[in-house]
């Protein structure tokens, strides 16, 4: 619709301009926002999980999540999730291991990102609304 709305240069008919450039704004806050899901998720799936499987018992780490849940609040726990993972495995060389601290800093840096740009993208949203609800009171 908001695609229809620029391309067809009906914006003209929205007479608050700050509306007209936050609409014709919006569309690149929703992409950086994309861009950087998109960064995170491709981290994930090609450097955190590759490095995990290499170097530690992906089951193990996954079952402790499935059992426990989130640190600090245990949202998400599923203890019928866990998958029988065999023998225990001693992951706390990773804890010495440089590579797997640059994977975890270098999530720790996405994530930021993607946090930053959610509140970004939040703030956009709200403005976004509160403008077209004032722009809707004055046209009626």
């Amino acid at each position: 619709m908001l695609e229809g709305l620029l391309s067809g240069g009906e914006l003209a008919f929205i007479d608050d301009e700050t509306l007209r450039r936050a609409l014709v704004r919006f569309p690149s806050e929703v992409d950086q926002f994309l861009q950087a899901a998109h960064q995170d998720f491709q981290h994930f799936t090609e450097v955190l999980t590759p490095f995990l499987s290499r170097n530690s018992s992906l089951a193990q780490i996954s079952n402790a999540s499935y059992k426990y849940g989130r640190p600090s609040d245990g949202l998400g726990a599923d203890p019928e999730g866990i998958v029988p993972a065999g023998q225990v495995v001693d992951n706390s060389a990773l804890l010495r291991n440089q590579e797997f601290a640059g994977v975890v800093l270098r999530k720790l840096w996405i994530d930021s990102d993607v946090l930053y740009n959610v509140d970004d993208y939040a703030d956009a949203m709200d403005e976004l609304v509160r403008l077209i609800s004032l722009e809707l009171e004055n046209t009626t």
